[in-house]
């Protein structure tokens, strides 16, 4: 099959967000033997081929100029929609800053031939079961990156992800340690945040706020995959906790011991190697996105591929 990532509903600069997520996808995919492409409009395949969108339809035109598409009689379409927000986090799709974003994501929802969230939030109750299925993100060999060796490590704690208050604390009581931090800020490229991870001896992925139900997929995975010490936040009790299995997990008022533990000790490095280890062997990308295109709609794309 042929799947196209189309990301025209993404600002320029929000694509710097999103590589952890499209990048793992993309590869899976060819594992499993798909052609993957990507562009921005107006060029878009016919059908056969898979048109997969990222959800953010946060302007109303944006949603508009894609719904009179996708509905355009003319041609069949096949369009997917990755969902990676919670879709009942209020301080995600109820943002001031973004007042469309909820409202426009369920008017695009019954428009698309099938839909895989990332976190196990509340879409079944807006999508049939049999266009609706759950994508767990998992080990890509292709993406395997080594870090460099631990003493040419010259950051003791990198916080993966952007800068606020509560992630900001955290991090001034681990220089108050006397410890070494620096931050992706969550609009790195890749080549800028893969660097940061190599040099870390510890990475930190914690929760932007108190609020907030589901850990990051992206984060944890991208992290164990280039062979991280990482130490995450441990508040999920979904399917996503599963995950906590390759990290080193703590409260959040255990994140400063255990950042500064793990620093000092001389296995913190090989921590993160034998998790990866682990993590090859008992997670695939490739066999996850084949659990999520059993929905009938990709039986029909096959057919149609012969």
């Amino acid at each position: 099959m042929h799947f196209h990532f189309q990301l025209a509903n993404h600002y320029f600069g929000g694509l710097y967000l999103i590589e952890d997520i499209v990048t793992p996808i993309a590869w899976g995919l060819r594992e499993r033997g798909h052609r993957v492409t990507m562009g921005f409009l107006p060029e878009l395949p016919p059908w056969p081929s898979i048109v997969l969108v990222m959800e953010y339809f946060e302007l109303d035109h944006v949603t508009d100029g894609f719904l009179q598409w996708r509905n355009d009689p003319r041609e069949r379409k096949c369009v997917g929609l990755l969902c990676t927000e919670d879709i009942s986090d209020r301080l995600v799709m109820d943002h001031p800053d973004y007042p469309g974003r909820r409202r426009n994501l369920l008017r695009v929802l019954p428009h698309c031939d099938f839909v895989w969230p990332i976190v196990p939030s509340d879409y079944h109750e807006h999508v049939p079961a049999d266009r609706l299925s759950f994508l767990d993100f998992g080990y890509v060999d292709a993406l395997r990156r080594d870090g460099l060796p631990a003493g040419e490590r010259d950051i003791d704690v990198l916080l993966y992800g952007s800068l606020n208050d509560r992630r900001r604390g955290v991090l001034d009581e681990l220089k108050k340690r006397g410890l070494k931090v620096a931050a992706t800020r969550g609009l790195l490229p890749d080549y800028m945040r893969d660097n940061l991870i190599a040099r870390a001896r510890v990475v930190l992925d914690l929760k932007r706020a108190d609020g907030v139900k589901f850990t990051s997929p992206t984060r944890i995975c991208t992290a164990v995959q280039m062979g991280a010490a990482l130490v995450a936040e441990k508040f999920d009790t979904s399917r996503l906790g599963s995950l906590y299995a390759y990290t080193q997990p703590c409260a959040f008022d255990e994140v400063v011991e255990r950042c500064c533990a793990l620093v000092r000790s001389p296995d913190c490095v090989d921590l993160g190697l034998a998790a990866r280890e682990r993590f090859s062997r008992e997670t695939s990308m490739a066999d996850n996105l084949g659990r999520a295109m059993t929905l009938p709609i990709f039986a029909e794309l096959a057919a149609a591929s012969r």
